[in-house]
């Protein structure tokens, strides 16, 4: 049996006007979704469904900056929408964890998520 590969696009900045060609052109993931640069997942949900998996919009100051409960907040937001429009979607910061990111918060990513299985 031949295994079929998925064929993911990374973008920064606005890009939700281009999901559709992106659809279109057979990609099966759009990867970050940046809210700061205008991207409302929300919105693309609902466009989309289950058309494209979407990779992260979690907002990497969340980690850095944000509460424990911001964070499981925001994740469980972001799961109950997608499962709402029967969206594919992987939970994922918009950039790389990095030195300024709580360890309590990385974990409370991880921990909502996993809630969801």
């Amino acid at each position: 049996m031949k295994k079929k590969n998925n064929i993911i696009l990374h973008s920064d900045g606005y890009i939700s006007e281009m999901i559709k060609i992106f659809i279109d052109l057979g990609f099966d993931a759009v990867q970050s979704l940046e809210p700061n640069a205008g991207v409302n997942i929300f919105a693309l949900f609902k466009k989309y469904q289950n058309q494209i998996c979407f990779i992260g919009n979690l907002d990497i100051s969340f980690l850095a900056f944000g509460t424990i409960q911001q964070v499981k907040d925001y994740v469980n937001s972001l799961i109950s929408k997608a499962n709402k429009y029967n969206c594919s979607l992987v939970v994922s910061p918009t950039q790389q964890i990095n030195s300024k990111c709580k360890p309590e918060n990385i974990n409370a990513m991880i921990e909502t998520t996993k809630i969801f299985k």
